[in-house]
């Protein structure tokens, strides 16, 4: 089954309509875009959430000390780290996590594929061997899952934009839990399942109006998913 995540939750009318429809995961985004929020909001928020969701803190090159406090204080039940982290970092991430009793957090990296690029049947072998190359980048920090995003230029990620999917490997050369981010939406979300069998399939721009989370739009985008999920 293709796991759900919906992604930046700012207000309790957001987490009211995910505690009704239920996806797997919610995203807390704590980095500077419009979707930022507070560690004092995002806790009132994440104590009114289901148990059974799983909030996820998104992260962008932030300090160590910052995340760990997240984890401890129960805010958050996973990272996504969507910034240029190396090994270093996760490692000394992992370090500060163990020292945390009965603390069992998995770690999401971010890999931005680029949008601007067409997959041609001229371009697709060079495309696909460099997209391989920051996956295997990725998969080096020895984290538990990858999120494929939209690489669009002023954004670190939720720009709404996508790339083209022909652009990514096989899930075999993938070799690991994956979710798909970046410009997916009703439009799109049935063809993707279809082509692909991703670990979890991840939204934000598409499930608001105006710029908020819409209820409604959550609802079909969920009830859409579950219908075709593998």
């Amino acid at each position: 089954m293709n796991r759900i995540k919906i992604c930046g939750l700012k207000r309790m009318e957001d987490i009211l309509a995910v505690n009704e429809y239920k996806p797997e995961y919610i995203g807390f985004v704590f980095a500077n875009t419009k979707r930022f929020v507070t560690d004092e909001l995002a806790a009132e928020l994440k104590s009114a959430l289901d148990k059974r969701i799983r909030a996820v803190g998104v992260f962008v090159n932030e300090p160590i000390a910052h995340v760990v406090k997240l984890v401890s204080e129960g805010t958050i039940d996973a990272i996504q780290l969507h910034g240029q982290e190396k090994l270093n970092y996760v490692n000394q991430l992992k370090e500060e996590l163990a020292k945390i009793p009965e603390c069992h957090i998995p770690v999401i990296k971010a890999v931005r594929i680029d949008a601007s690029l067409e997959v041609t049947e001229e371009k697709e072998a060079d495309i696909i061997k460099e997209n391989q190359r920051l996956i295997d980048e990725a998969k080096a920090l020895q984290v538990d899952y990858l999120l494929f995003d939209a690489k669009a230029k002023g954004s670190p990620g939720g720009s709404g934009k996508q790339f083209d999917i022909a652009g990514l490997p096989s899930d075999e050369a993938i070799g690991m839990p994956y979710f798909l981010a970046g410009g997916i939406g009703l439009h799109n979300v049935k063809q993707l399942i279809a082509l692909r069998n991703p670990y979890g399939i991840d939204v934000s721009s598409a499930v608001e109006t105006d710029g908020s989370k819409d209820k409604e739009k959550i609802k079909e985008f969920i009830e859409t998913v579950r219908k075709e999920s593998t």
